[in-house]
């Protein structure tokens, strides 16, 4: 009996201070180095993508073709259609408004007037110098409120002409919230 005691001290004694239950080689503490660097970057990474979340601006875009018809609206992410000439804004903020008009020459095209509320604005019509063709263009930057309505006028009237769709386009980016 006293000889079970002995070897029962011999092995309290042999005991390690400490984690019993820690194995006792350095692949532990590399790999508790590697979890740890792993949660660090994971975390600096989250930080980081959070900042450039909230520094992005809104990924609010519209564009409309032109056709017989009048504008089709095919990204509607700023503006909803109201009729073949009329878009209005769903998000109040700055936007980059650019619009391109073509037309065969015998058409022509005299203005381009977006109208925002009461306010117009006229594009310039040029002509290209060696093909029978006609351009309107206008690019304003215009602070928009939800509800406001634009209404696009070529030559004074709600009417279009035979256009080519793919020079024909509408397009608005809010720039600023």
């Amino acid at each position: 009996m006293s000889l079970q005691r002995e070897e029962q001290e011999q092995i309290r004694i042999n005991v390690p201070d400490g984690n019993i239950l820690a194995p006792q080689n350095h692949n532990s503490k590399f790999i508790t180095c590697v979890v740890l660097l792993a949660l660090t970057i994971a975390g600096m990474f989250s930080f980081c993508l959070i900042l450039f979340h909230h520094s992005v601006k809104d990924p609010c875009y519209s564009q409309a073709t032109l056709d017989k018809n009048g504008w089709t609206l095919s990204s509607a992410y700023c503006v909803q259609q109201i009729d073949n000439v009329t878009l209005e804004i769903r998000s109040a903020g700055v936007y980059l408004i650019d619009i391109q008009v073509h037309a065969q020459k015998e058409t022509g095209i005299t203005d381009l007037v977006l109208k925002v509320n009461k306010k117009e604005f006229i594009g310039g019509a040029f002509q290209t110098p060696h093909r029978n063709e006609c351009y309107a263009k206008l690019s304003q930057t215009l602070q928009l409120y939800e509800g406001d309505q634009l209404l696009l006028t070529i030559n004074g009237l709600r009417r279009t002409f035979s256009f080519d769709n793919r020079t024909n386009y509408w397009k608005m980016v809010k720039v600023l919230r």
